[in-house]
């Protein structure tokens, strides 16, 4: 691999200097693409043959966590706002727009089966996070009664009228007494059907247990797998964080914890950001420099970016799939102009 990079430097010399032509440059490109091919076989062939030991013994260790199960999550009377932020290292710009539009569908799907009201929801997307708030989300679920049919009558009560023993299991695989079944008749058959009555639970607590499976569900064109859980995403990820109005939704997912700390910008060293509320999640990262919503950032690279052209006396070229790559490319927006020296125009 190494004499094959040395190909490529020599290779960049020698078409600089004009040393190379048209036919030999496409020459030498397929050599050297033929030479990274068996290069990479044979290494493939090496690793199988001492059975992937880097796949088998592995230095990491999982982490200590504190999983939903273990604590208790309280119903709350009324409605808070719930924050899921899903940070990693930097997506590629095509894998924020994924990530966006997969979690626009399942969001609400996943609330709709768990039957868990809330006024709104969105998602938003950086180069470093992805994030769902969801407004107004009830703080139980909503009570759920259903009609379960059972045996036919005339198995489940005798000739006098009594339960037999197959109405008596029925019942108390429902949890119910066997004087709470009823007679059903659907044209000419008659059934036992009992009404069986689910409590709405915490939603919180509901949700905890369903969060990972959210992130799991997320698919990317390319992606990695990067420590012993062997769990795949776009990019490594590197923390969670999960809160119903001020309490932490506990549920762990890739060897990382769901806590309240976020991650402040690159630039700045990632500082630690303790979000104390769902509610004042956008106001805490925009204090931070981090503008979360992405249409808010490409608003401001459209405006600032058009009106320094104009002071320069130039016009920047519509190009939506441009300006959509460097929308996701960035979480603060900044519009620098650039210019050559005179003598090099």
């Amino acid at each position: 691999h190494d004499y094959n990079l040395k190909c490529s430097h020599l290779f960049n010399v020698m078409d600089t200097r004009g040393a190379i032509g048209v036919t030999e440059r496409a020459n030498f490109f397929r050599r050297m693409r033929n030479m990274a091919r068996e290069i990479s076989k044979a290494y493939i062939a090496q690793r199988e043959e001492l059975g992937f030991p880097l796949l088998q013994h592995e230095s990491w260790k999982a982490p200590a966590l504190q999983t939903a199960a273990a604590v208790q999550l309280a119903q709350t009377a009324s409605p808070h706002t719930f924050l899921l932020e899903i940070g990693s290292e930097e997506l590629p710009a095509q894998d924020v727009t994924t990530g966006i539009n997969q979690l626009r569908l399942a969001v609400p799907k996943l609330l709709n089966e768990l039957r868990i009201n809330y006024d709104s929801f969105a998602v938003y997307g950086t180069p470093r996070r992805l994030v769902v708030l969801v407004e107004g989300m009830a703080g139980k679920q909503t009570d759920l009664e259903t009609e379960v049919t059972g045996p036919p009558a005339d198995r489940a009560f005798d000739a006098d009228g009594n339960p037999t023993k197959a109405a008596e299991g029925f019942a108390r695989s429902r949890g119910l007494d066997v004087s709470e079944l009823r007679i059903k008749e659907d044209g000419s058959r008659r059934y036992v059907v009992a009404n069986v009555f689910e409590e709405g639970q915490a939603s919180a607590a509901v949700l905890a247990a369903h969060l990972a499976d959210l992130i799991a569900g997320l698919k990317f064109p390319k992606s990695m797998r990067w420590n012993g859980t062997n769990i795949a995403y776009s990019r490594p990820l590197r923390w969670l964080v999960a809160l119903y109005g001020p309490d932490v939704v506990p549920f762990d997912y890739a060897g990382v914890a769901s806590g309240r700390v976020s991650k402040g910008l690159r630039p700045d060293q990632s500082p630690d950001i303790t979000i104390d509320d769902a509610e004042n999640y956008l106001q805490m990262m925009a204090a931070h420099g981090v503008v979360v919503d992405p249409a808010k950032r490409q608003s401001i690279i459209q405006s600032v970016g058009k009106q320094t052209a104009t002071e320069k006396g130039g016009t920047i070229p519509d190009d939506a799939g441009l300006l959509e790559e460097i929308t996701n490319l960035i979480e603060r927006p900044t519009v620098f102009c650039g210019q050559f020296e005179e003598k090099y125009l």
